[in-house]
């Protein structure tokens, strides 16, 4: 299993304000970036790291990641001047991802494994737009 984090930072919605979400490659790396409206606010994501830290710490953003993702914002919306002071939260999760070696996380499949051990079932990989696909395996 290889432990993947991604995260992003949330702004009001009237400081980047988007009707629906918009998805578009990053211009550092042409990795795909996303920005969509959710309950009052904007988030911006996802980044893709491996979690280096103990899975028993609360994960959390760090400063080239917010960079990283304020960079992209400015691609499609120039006009907006995002500051670090607009991000009014953040967010983290760990996504646990069956590791094949691969240098880059972002180029790891997101399969999902289910298996019962003596009536334990473990449910492993997969991604939130994969669940109703997860839910019918298990």
């Amino acid at each position: 299993m290889r432990l993947l984090r991604g995260q992003s930072p949330c702004f009001p919605a009237w400081r980047l304000p988007v009707a629906q979400s918009v998805s578009f490659l990053h211009p550092l790396d042409r990795r795909p970036v996303f920005i969509f409206p959710w309950e009052g606010i904007t988030l911006i994501g996802t980044t893709d790291t491996d979690h280096r830290h103990s899975i028993s710490d609360e994960p959390s953003i760090s400063p080239d990641e917010v960079a990283y993702l304020m960079a992209a914002a400015e691609a499609p919306f120039p006009s907006i001047k995002l500051t670090l002071n607009d991000i009014i939260s953040t967010f983290s999760g760990i996504r646990p991802v069956i590791g094949t070696g691969k240098a880059d996380p972002s180029k790891e499949a997101r399969d999902h494994v289910v298996w019962e051990e003596e009536g334990l079932l473990t449910v492993t990989g997969g991604k939130m737009t994969t669940f109703r696909l997860i839910a019918l395996d298990v």
